[in-house]
C-alpha cells in the first residue's frame, strides 16, 4: 500500500495509473504465497516446489497452476481444493485426503498417491503417467481423457468412475475394482488387470490388445467393438458380457466362463471351444 501511494503522487495525471495498478496486484500476489497453509489459502500460481506441507489442512485451498513437483504432502487435508494445471511432478500425496479435488489438467506424472482417497474427484485431462495410486480410492472419480500410461492402480476402488478415452496403457490394475465404471474408447493396450473386477462397466471400443485380465471378472461387461486380440482371458469370467463385433484373434481362452455360461476348454485360442 505504502508504494501505491508514492508512485500515485509523483505520477497523477501522466497516464500511469496502470502501472500503479499492476504494481500493486503483484505485491498483493507475493503477499499470498507466503499465508500460512491454511483452509481456503489462496496460492494460485505460487512457486512451492518441494516444499514440505506434510499433514496441513489445505482443505478448500485454491492451488490453481501452482508449482509443486517433488512437493511433500503426505496425509494433507485437500477436500474440495482446486488444482487446476498444477504441476505435481513426482509429489509425495501417499495417505491424502482430496475428496471432490479438482485437478484437471495437472501434471502428476511419477507422483505418489499410494492410499490417497479420490472420491469423487475431478482428473479430466491430467497426466498420472507412472504415478502410484496403489490402494487409492477413486469411487466416482472422473478420469475422462487422463493419461494413466505405466501407472500403478493395484487393488485401486475405481468403482462408478468415468474412464472414457483414458490411456492406461501398460497400467497395473491388479486386484483393482472397476465395478460399472465407464471406460469406452480407452487404451489399455498390455495393460495388467489380473484378478480385476469389472462387472456392469461398459468397455466398448476399447484397445485391450495383449493386455491380461486372467482370472478376472467381466460379468454383464459391454464389450461390443474392441480389440481383443492376444489378451489373456484365462480362467477369468465373461457369463452375460456382450462381445459383439469385437476383434479375440488369438485371444487366450482356457478354462474362462464364457458368455453364455459354459466354461471354455482348456488351451482354447480366439474361439472358446
Amino acid at each position: 500500500m505504502a508504494i501505491h501511494a508514492v508512485l500515485k503522487g509523483l505520477f497523477a495525471g501522466t497516464g500511469l495509473t496502470m502501472l500503479v495498478l499492476i504494481l500493486t496486484v503483484s505485491a498483493g500476489a507475493e503477499a499470498a504465497c507466503s499465508s500460512p497453509a491454511a483452509p481456503k489459502v489462496d496460492w494460485s500460481g505460487c512457486d512451492l516446489a518441494g516444499a514440505d506441507l506434510a499433514g496441513a489442512d489445505l482443505s478448500y485451498a485454491d492451488l490453481s497452476n501452482a508449482k509443486m513437483p517433488n512437493a511433500v504432502l503426505t496425509e494433507v487435508n485437500l477436500t474440495g481444493a482446486t488444482l487446476t494445471g498444477t504441476n505435481l511432478y513426482r509429489a509425495f500425496l501417499r495417505g491424502a485426503v482430496m475428496n471432490g479435488v479438482d485437478l484437471s489438467d495437472a501434471n502428476l506424472t511419477g507422483a505418489n498417491l499410494i492410499g490417497t482417497v479420490l472420491a469423487r474427484a475431478t482428473l479430466v485431462g491430467a497426466n498420472l503417467a507412472s504415478a502410484n495410486l496403489d490402494g487409492a480410492n477413486l469411487y466416482q472419480a472422473d478420469l475422462e481423457g487422463v493419461n494413466l500410461s505405466n501407472a500403478s492402480l493395484r487393488g485401486a476402488d475405481v468403482t462408478f468412475s468415468n474412464l472414457t478415452a483414458a490411456n492406461l496403457g501398460g497400467a497395473n490394475l491388479t486386484k483393482a475394482d472397476l465395478t460399472n465404471s465407464d471406460i469406452v474408447g480407452a487404451n489399455l493396450y498390455k495393460a495388467s488387470m489380473s484378478e480385476a473386477v469389472l462387472s456392469g462397466s461398459d468397455l466398448s471400443e476399447s484397445n485391450l490388445i495383449e493386455a491380461n485380465l486372467r482370472m478376472a471378472v467381466l460379468e454383464e461387461v459391454d464389450l461390443i467393438g474392441s480389440n481383443l486380440s492376444e489378451i489373456n482371458l484365462t480362467e477369468a469370467v465373461l457369463n452375460g458380457s456382450d462381445l459383439s463385433g469385437s476383434n479375440l484373434y488369438r485371444a487366450r481362452l482356457s478354462n474362462t466362463v464364457w458368455i453364455d455360461g459354459k466354461t471354455c476348454a482348456e488351451n482354447s485360442r480366439g474361439r472358446c471351444n
